[in-house]
C-alpha cells in the first residue's frame, strides 16, 4: 500500500502520544508493559472512530491475533488483520473503525529514539526504513508468524517477574528482536528495487545523511557539518529530513550522540572526562549540561542508576 491518496478532513486530528496510552489503561489492566521507550497495549476502545495524528517522538505498530479491524493512515484504507502489521510512523492520521466482534489485537508503542536505535544498529535498515515510510503495512508471511512465539513466551514470563534484574533491558531486547523479525519479512530485493524505480532524491539524501550518522569517526553535532559533506545547505538538509522522516537534521544528529553517550557510560570503563573528550565535547561543563538536558540527570547518576 503506497500513501498516495489523502484524505480531506474536516478538523485538526488529535494528537496521539505514548501519555494516552499509559492513561487510557490505568483505566483497566490494558497496559501489558511500559517504560519511557517501550509500551504495549491491548486498549483500543479509546482510538475507534476517532481521527489521530501520531506525536512527533512516537512510533505504533499495530498488531491483530484473531478478527479484523479497518483502519485508515492518512487516507488510505485497509483492514488489519492476522497477517498483516499496521506501522503508524511521526505524524501520519490514523483512524480506527469499528473492529469485528472477534477482534483480539496490541499495540506496541516505541519512542523514536529507540527506532532509531534499531535502525542504526540493522545493516540494511536504512533502505527498510524508507520502503516502509511509503508503505506501512507489511504482509506477514505464515512460517514468519511462527518465529515471533518465542519472543512472545520470552515477554510474557519475563513480566511475571518485575523485580528480577535486568527486567526492562531483557524486555527491550525482546521487543527489538521481534522488530528485525519483522522488518526481515519484507523481500530481499527490495531495497535494489527501490533504488533503481522508487526512491525520490530527498529519500537518496537522506540515507546518505544516516550513512554519515552511523561513521563512528565522526562526531560533529551541527547541521551545518553534514550538510557541507552532503553538498547541500543546512536549512535544505534539515527539511528534507523532515519531509522524508517528520523529524528535523539535529533532532537526528542529537538522539545519534545521545545514544552513544548512553552506551559508553553503560558499557566501557571510560571516565566520563575520556567519554566527553572522544565525542569532542569542548569542555566537561558543558558535557554534562548536554547529558542533563537530554537525559535528565549527570552522566555519573545514569551510569550508576544503569549498571
Amino acid at each position: 500500500m503506497k500513501r498516495s491518496i489523502y484524505m480531506k478532513y474536516n478538523f485538526t486530528p488529535e494528537r496521539l502520544g505514548m501519555e494516552d496510552f499509559v492513561a487510557a489503561g490505568s483505566l483497566g489492566n490494558e497496559i501489558r508493559y511500559s517504560d519511557s521507550d517501550v509500551m504495549l497495549s491491548t486498549n483500543f476502545q479509546f482510538i475507534y472512530n476517532r481521527q489521530v495524528r501520531i506525536a512527533p517522538n512516537l512510533c505504533i505498530f499495530m498488531f491483530c491475533g484473531k478478527g479484523t479491524l479497518p483502519i485508515t493512515l492518512d487516507g488510505v484504507k485497509e483492514v488489519l488483520q492476522y497477517d498483516k502489521v499496521a506501522l503508524c510512523w511521526p505524524g501520519c492520521v490514523l483512524c480506527a473503525e469499528n473492529p469485528s466482534i472477534d477482534f483480539v489485537g496490541a499495540f506496541l508503542c516505541i519512542s523514536t529514539q529507540f527506532m532509531q536505535a534499531i535502525i542504526h544498529r540493522g545493516k540494511g535498515m536504512w533502505e527498510r526504513f524508507l520502503y516502509l515510510k511509503e508503505h506501512p503495512i507489511l504482509k506477514i508471511r505464515p512460517e514468519s508468524g511462527e518465529l515471533f512465539t518465542p519472543y512472545e513466551q520470552l515477554i510474557a514470563n519475563r513480566m511475571k517477574n518485575p523485580n528480577r534484574t535486568f527486567y526492562k533491558e531483557v524486555i527491550t531486547c525482546a521487543i527489538s528482536g521481534m522488530l528485525y523479525e519483522l522488518f526481515a519479512d519484507l523481500p530481499e530485493a527490495f531495497s535494489h528495487k527501490m533504488e533503481q524505480n522508487t526512491l525520490r532524491q530527498g529519500d537518496i539524501l537522506f540515507r546518505k545523511f544516516a550513512k554519515l550518522l552511523t561513521d563512528e569517526n565522526i562526531k560533529s553535532r551541527h547541521v551545518s557539518y553534514y550538510a557541507d559533506k552532503l553538498c547541500v545547505t543546512p536549512k535544505y538538509l534539515s527539511a528534507v529530513c523532515t519531509k522524508v522522516s517528520g523529524r528535523t537534521a539535529s533532532e537526528w544528529i542529537n538522539d545519534t550522540v545521545i545514544d552513544r553517550i548512553r552506551y559508553l557510560l553503560v558499557h566501557t570503563d571510560k571516565s566520563i572526562k575520556e567519554i566527553s573528550e572522544y565525542l569532542e565535547f569542548p569542555n566537561m561543563s558543558f558535557f554534562c549540561k548536554y547529558v542533563r538536558k537530554a537525559l535528565g540527570c549527570s552522566p555519573k547518576v545514569y551510569r550508576d542508576r544503569s549498571r
